[in-house]
């Protein structure tokens, strides 16, 4: 059954409200929420868009709204207005990762007020808000693809399956995992590519100490050097450009004629250091990318 969001006024929703606090631009002029601005538009009088930007909250900004010189094509801009308020508004890096945290829900903005424009009563209405959110939505993810990412370490890959893509985030790899002279990448016996590298993720090479100097791994995982790893990866690294090359690999692969029953791809970044490790940089690499390591066995 499909998901359904249907109050914005309590949380962990109410960032969907046009009331919620955001800066966006109408005019050349900063106003401080969706409402506000939206309410300002409605007039071409800069007097009257001055009395909606004073209003101290969105709500009064609504009531200022309602009593302002109405310009005679707003029926025809409104909605594209509200568009472009709500893209700038869903810019903003930490609401632009809340609204793409809703997943595939429907979003509704319901009320009790009789709005069955921008929402709906009663189940009844065009939703327009809520629509105009979901386009949004849709929008983002085309913009940051999804793709799958796990960890692991060079000698699971016998065990890989065809859609586990491995990428060494290693200083050298196994020379097993090299490709031939002048290639990029090649595929073993079982179809499995190797070889593949992202050459930006191997910010090791800037370390002061390249290996873990802890001997019982009494430190881990707090060491000195997964310190001043994650602190090279979050410096060094364009997230948004690794995740946008990971996707594309992703894409290339799923172009591929595998069997049916093939899975999604899983860039899997790989490591020397086994899970048992306590100090190995997969823990660093798992945070910076929010993932997880291959679940063992591989079936």
């Amino acid at each position: 059954m499909k998901t359904i969001i249907n109050n914005f006024k309590i949380e962990p929703y109410t960032f969907l409200s046009n009331m919620y606090p955001c800066i966006v631009t109408y005019n050349n002029n900063k106003y401080p929420s969706v409402e506000h601005a939206y309410q300002a538009a409605k007039s071409l009088d800069t007097k009257e868009q001055y009395k909606v930007w004073c209003a101290g909250t969105p709500y009064e900004a609504k009531k200022i709204g309602k009593t302002l010189t109405l310009r005679s094509d707003w029926e025809d801009v409104k909605l594209s207005i509200m568009e472009d308020l709500i893209h700038q508004k869903f810019s903003l890096p930490d609401l632009e990762q809340r609204l793409i945290a809703t997943g595939e829900a429907e979003l509704v903005e319901g009320n009790n007020w009789g709005d069955y424009y921008w929402g709906k009563v009663d189940g009844q209405g065009l939703n327009w808000l809520g629509k105009i959110l979901m386009n949004e939505r849709n929008f983002l993810n085309n913009k940051n693809p999804k793709v799958n990412i796990a960890t692991s370490y060079f000698y699971q890959i016998r065990n890989f399956k065809p859609n586990m893509i491995p990428v060494s985030t290693a200083l050298s790899d196994p020379d097993w995992y090299k490709p031939p002279k002048g290639k990029e990448y090649f595929y073993d016996k079982r179809g499995i590519v190797c070889g593949l590298r992202y050459e930006p993720l191997i910010v090791q090479r800037e370390a002061q100490n390249c290996l873990c100097p802890c001997q019982d791994r009494s430190q881990a995982p707090a060491c000195s050097t997964m310190i001043e790893y994650e602190q090279l990866l979050n410096s060094l690294v364009d997230k948004e450009k690794t995740m946008k090359a990971f996707a594309y690999c992703a894409q290339k692969f799923r172009e591929l004629p595998f069997d049916d029953g093939v899975h999604d791809p899983i860039i899997v970044l790989m490591v020397h250091e086994a899970p048992d490790n306590p100090c190995s940089e997969r823990y660093v690499l798992q945070k910076f990318f929010n993932c997880k390591e291959l679940e063992y066995p591989i079936i």
